[in-house]
């Protein structure tokens, strides 16, 4: 008896480590390739300042983990495949880096003591893998932009525009969808330039 229920105990205790190792699966991590450097040599020099507010996101696409919508009203999350870092984080400073070469401002981070002209606020409102049709997924990025002046200290909303992308990815492709959330931000970054620079100049 002692034989058999010796047995029992082996063999449960090889079945509970297969299935423990059957569910372990490491995190993958992801964040966007660095923007390039432009030279700006050849620019005029440029004299007012914009002051780029960290970007707000919508609480249902604030968690690290990717996001995937699967019909009108269901989102799924993804526990397996997550941002490197906070996703309006990350898209803060790429779109930092992405739109600085292309305004006719100097722009700075919140972080700056600098006494800025106009400061820009994005609301990043929607984030997700759209598997609506699951051959042909889609990225979404959503992102609002207020742009306020701030010539006397006290600032003012003088332009608001909402820019929305969506890029076509491989299905069952994490790396395909981060591909298009960056192709994403770099046609919203250039239409964001255009709307900005109807408003900031370089003053002397």
């Amino acid at each position: 008896m002692k034989k058999i229920l010796c047995t029992l105990s082996v063999l449960t205790l090889a079945l509970t480590a297969c299935m423990t190792h059957e569910k372990t699966h490491s995190i993958e991590t992801y964040s966007f390739a660095p923007v390039a450097a432009q030279p700006s040599s050849s620019s005029p020099q440029k004299v007012s300042v914009l002051r780029m507010m960290p970007a707000n996101i919508t609480p249902q696409f604030s968690n690290y983990f990717f996001i995937y919508r699967e019909s009108t009203t269901k989102y799924l999350t993804d526990p397996y495949r997550q941002f490197l870092t906070a996703p309006n984080t990350e898209i803060t400073t790429y779109l930092h880096n992405h739109l600085e070469p292309l305004v006719n401002t100097k722009l700075v981070t919140s972080d700056n003591l600098t006494t800025a002209n106009f400061i820009l606020q994005e609301n990043i409102t929607e984030l997700y893998g759209d598997y609506q049709n699951k051959s042909a997924p889609e990225a979404i990025t959503s992102i609002q932009f207020i742009l306020y002046s701030n010539e006397n200290g006290s600032p003012t909303q003088i332009g608001a525009v909402t820019l929305n992308e969506k890029t076509t990815i491989a299905p069952n492709n994490p790396e395909s969808l981060m591909k298009g959330y960056q192709q994403n931000l770099d046609n919203i970054a250039e239409k964001a330039s255009v709307f900005i620079n109807q408003y900031v100049s370089n003053k002397k």
